[in-house]
């Protein structure tokens, strides 16, 4: 065969052999790459402890075959990374959702399997700032965009299913959680300084909240989590505290204030609660997690400012989840770290 016929063998083949070579990849088996032990205190009967933080996808050690490695050296690696994570929610198949407004993207992450899809929208419901996330045991997901004043409904693979409202029906929506007590949605109105209960579909079922500092009364909220008991915990962020309200969203308990030592708040953000009613409150200028008993009495602070693990930048929102984990957006550090609660005895 002439040489010139060769070289243009060579060049068709090559692709056909590369999507060969990726076909007989198969998945990879992996692990988190985990840091070296962290805990809140050191040593307790309750304590928290750090079990990874990620960024992208080269945040887990992963062990390829032969065929595997040569697939991604000839096609490269598919990195996929983190800019500014805000919310969190976590579907009961370990799938860990994401709020990504750097990236204007929402994430899926697997923690069975390390797999990482971003998530931009649809050409009808593109995502423009994501800021919150909830998941439905039915498997749809539910993302709050403040800059459409929409909600968009994804599926559970990540397809856009259909979105609902606008500026004058959901204002700014930033904070959004499902409320499996009511079958209903939560979501807060920052820039009206309320909380709307929607059904699934978007209808609203009800409103609570205005601008003020009085009970029941809000100054540019952000986020909120439905207890145990089916009430709800809603960061008044300007007001320096958080608020319970009973399942029919009417004021119960308050507690926080602005200040600059522990059980006070400068930027309150996330909130998200454990097996035991403890309350656990982001705050992104003391770039640390304060967690309470249900009275608002504090028991303990995790983290302090950094970029090592255990220590954050800017954090924003946290999730619970399985195994009393904790997912907590470190948007400073483009990253989230997880967290467990551990409890030792009955």
């Amino acid at each position: 065969m002439p040489d010139d016929a060769r070289v243009s063998a060579l060049r068709h083949l090559t692709p056909c052999l590369i999507l060969g070579v990726a076909a007989c990849a198969g998945p990879a088996e992996f692990v988190w790459r985990a840091p070296e032990p962290i805990a809140w205190p050191s040593v307790a009967d309750q304590r928290v402890v750090l079990e990874f933080g990620y960024h992208d996808s080269e945040d887990v050690e992963r062990h390829r075959g032969f065929w595997a490695g040569l697939s991604e050296f000839l096609l490269g690696a598919d990195r996929r990374e983190l800019v500014a994570p805000r919310g969190l929610a976590w579907s009961g198949d370990e799938v860990l959702w994401i709020a990504d407004a750097g990236s204007g993207a929402v994430h899926r992450l697997s923690l069975a399997s390390g797999e990482h899809t971003v998530i931009e929208g649809s050409e009808d419901e593109p995502f423009e700032s994501p800021i919150g996330v909830a998941a439905h045991p039915d498997g749809r997901v539910f993302v709050t965009d403040s800059a459409r004043s929409r909600v968009v409904t994804l599926a559970n693979d990540g397809s856009v299913l259909a979105g609902f409202g606008d500026a004058e029906e959901l204002g700014r929506p930033t904070g959004i959680a499902y409320d499996a007590h009511l079958d209903r949605l939560l979501v807060v109105d920052t820039v009206g300084c309320r909380v709307l209960a929607l059904d699934p579909k978007g209808k609203t079922i009800a409103t609570a909240g205005r601008r003020g500092v009085g009970p029941g009364e809000f100054n540019s909220p952000t986020f909120l989590c439905v207890l145990d008991d089916g009430c709800v915990a809603v960061v008044d962020s300007m007001n320096f505290r958080v608020q319970i309200l009973g399942p029919e969203l009417e004021p119960r308990l308050q507690f926080g204030e602005v200040g600059r030592g522990p059980g006070t708040f400068a930027s309150p953000k996330g909130i998200a609660a454990d097996r035991d009613g403890h309350v656990y409150v982001v705050d992104a200028l003391f770039e640390n997690i304060q967690i309470f008993d249900r009275q608002g009495r504090l028991l303990l602070a995790v983290g302090t400012h950094g970029s090592e693990l255990g220590q954050f930048s800017l954090p924003s929102g946290i999730c619970s989840g399985p195994d009393d984990r904790m997912v907590v957006a470190d948007g400073g550090n483009a990253r989230i770290q997880v967290l467990r609660y551990v409890r030792r005895g009955p």
